[in-house]
């Protein structure tokens, strides 16, 4: 290749590749991503990379040793290494002794043998604003990595305890991004100290099958994930929240949230496999003024005389509807037909 203007490189799915050759010398890379190549060993390649930022090696299970990019790991903002198996807690912190504060963005999803704790120790020195530990080794709550400057954070998956709820909660002052995702341990009295993380955006608890009652008070919520729980009772401030997705929630008692939210920009909502009554098809229709997205597949009508016509109340009455997902249905041609004429600015997909 030579010296080349080229910036940003992706090697993927290169199932036979045993080591990254010389072409790689002589470029200027910025991005780097090597995705899914199954058999390199080795990327002392990568070494002369020196204008490298952002490093992925996605799903490398091969690569072991990081000493390579000690030349310019002081440079690195972003670095990914989700799904590298053999690369050890010994390796990954004598390179992230070398980070500095230019390092914000670090991803060790399904990376089992590097754990949080090995990573505090050079924190210190860093300006990390995102960090993906997706089914990590996550033990302590003196993980000192749980600093002021997260922004977003991912323990999908991790066995997050209230205690660890506890550290975030008093360190990391400005997170608005957290996903909490199947984490087996998060309970009803676990959102008590969730809601205590006042700057929160955006939160995922979906598929933390430990709660029961969901009663969330955060401000600034804009965006609320809790999909294939067993919740019965759900409450959330409904000042900010443009989306809820509570898909999968069979138990779910949702009317009584619904029709206290007159005139709240919620704008997205995706109830697909609960059970639907008439009363809750009516509560969206007259509630939801706001709605742009709605999506019904696998919805269980508990009024089954009355779904079409009530669609036809949410068409009609949600002025900002641009699309609609239901089921395919040979009961509903009629309805989807004239919404579609008498509503040309809504899609609708029947899946």
């Amino acid at each position: 290749m030579g010296h080349s203007n080229v910036r940003w490189l992706v090697i993927s799915n290169f199932s036979q590749v045993v080591h990254l050759a010389s072409p790689l010398e002589g470029l200027l890379l910025h991005k780097l991503k090597l995705s899914h190549c199954n058999k390199i060993k080795t990327i002392s390649s990568l070494a002369s990379l020196t204008s490298l930022q952002s490093l992925k090696l996605v799903y490398c299970p091969e690569i072991r040793d990081l000493s390579p990019i000690l030349p310019y790991s002081s440079n690195l903002t972003k670095l990914d290494l989700s799904g590298s198996k053999r690369i050890t807690a010994a390796s990954f912190s004598n390179v992230a002794a070398h980070f500095t504060e230019r390092m914000e963005q670090l991803v060790v999803d399904f990376s089992h043998r590097i754990q949080l704790a090995t990573i505090s120790m050079p924190i210190n020195r860093w300006n990390l604003k995102e960090l993906g530990a997706v089914c990590c080794d996550i033990v302590t709550p003196n993980i000192t990595i749980l600093t002021s400057s997260l922004v977003k954070l991912d323990l999908e998956g991790c066995n997050v305890t209230d205690a660890i709820l506890q550290v975030i909660s008093r360190n990391c002052v400005i997170l608005g991004d957290l996903s909490l995702k199947e984490c087996p341990l998060i309970n009803s009295n676990s959102l008590t100290i969730i809601n205590n993380i006042t700057t929160l955006q955006k939160l995922s608890l979906s598929k933390c099958l430990k709660i029961k009652e969901c009663d969330i008070t955060l401000p600034s919520l804009s965006e609320f994930e809790i999909c294939s729980t067993k919740i019965t009772q759900f409450k959330c401030d409904s000042t900010t929240l443009k989306t809820l997705d509570v898909s999968g929630c069979t138990s779910i008692h949702l009317q009584p949230f619904i029709q206290s939210i007159s005139s709240s920009p919620l704008q997205n909502l995706w109830l697909k496999g609960i059970p639907l009554s008439k009363d809750l098809l009516e509560s969206i229709s007259l509630n939801c003024s706001n709605l742009r997205i709605l999506n019904l597949t696998g919805v269980i009508p508990l009024d089954v005389d009355y779904f079409a016509e009530g669609i036809a109340a949410v068409a009609e009455r949600c002025l900002y509807l641009e699309r609609m997902y239901l089921s395919s249905s040979p009961g509903l041609e009629a309805t989807i037909q004239q919404i579609e004429d008498n509503f040309p600015m809504i899609t609708i997909t029947c899946l």
